[in-house]
C-alpha cells in the first residue's frame, strides 16, 4: 500500500491511491476477499482479476518451487511465521514447506481461484485459447514436478536458480531480516 501511495502520484494517478490500497488486498490473505471494503462492482471485479493474475504469475513461474524454498521460507522466518523454534509454525524447515506445498496448490486451484476469486481465471483461457493456456499449462507442469519431488522425497530435483531481480543482493536481504 505504501509503495502505491508513492508511485501512483508520480505517474499522475494520485486519485487512485485509496482504491489501489484496497485492491492490493486481493493478492494476500490478511483480509478475506468479501470483507475488502469496496463498494463499486467494477472495482471488486478488478480486484479479483488482480488476485488471480498474481497467483497465476507466481505459481506458473518455472522457478516457483525453488523460490518457495529459497525466498519464501526466509521471508516467513523473518516475519516470525516459520522456523525450527517457532512453536505454532506449519513450517519448521524449507523442506517442510515444499512437502506441504501440494496441499497449498490444491487450496489455491480449487478454493481461492474458483470460489474466492470467482473463477475469473477462465478469462485467461478464453484470451489465450485452450491450446495456448500458457499459465494453466505451466501451473500444471509445476504441480506435476512438485508431486514428483514430494513422492520421491527428493529435493535434489529442485535445481533451477531463479534470477535475482532486486537491487540488493540476496545475502543483504537475509542479513536485514
Amino acid at each position: 500500500g505504501n509503495l502505491l501511495a508513492v508511485f501512483l502520484p508520480e505517474v499522475g494517478m494520485a486519485r487512485m491511491v485509496p482504491v489501489a490500497r484496497k485492491l492490493i488486498h486481493f493478492t494476500g490473505y490478511e483480509i478475506a476477499v468479501p470483507a475488502i471494503p469496496l463498494h463499486e462492482p467494477d472495482q471488486r471485479v478488478l480486484g479479483k482479476l488482480l488476485g488471480t493474475a498474481d497467483l497465476l504469475a507466481q505459481m506458473s513461474d518455472r522457478c516457483y518451487l525453488e523460490k518457495c524454498r529459497d525466498r519464501l521460507y526466509p521471508e516467513f522466518v523473518a516475519a516470525g511465521m516459520a522456523g525450527p523454534d517457532v512453536q505454532h509454525s506449519p513450517y519448521h524447515s524449507p523442506e517442510e514447506l515444499i512437502y506441504k506445498t501440494p496441499k497449498f496448490f490444491q487450496h489455491v486451484l480449487h478454493d481461492r481461484l474458483d470460489n474466492v476469486l470467482k473463477g475469473v481465471h477462465s478469462y485467461a483461457r478464453m484470451f489465450f485459447l485452450p491450446e495456448r493456456d500458457y499459465y494453466g499449462t505451466a501451473l500444471e507442469q509445476n504441480y506435476a514436478h512438485l508431486e514428483r519431488v514430494v513422492n520421491e522425497r527428493n529435493l535434489g530435483l529442485l535445481r533451477r536458480v531463479p534470477p535475482w531481480t532486486l537491487v540488493v543482493k540476496p545475502e543483504q536481504v537475509l542479513l536485514a531480516a
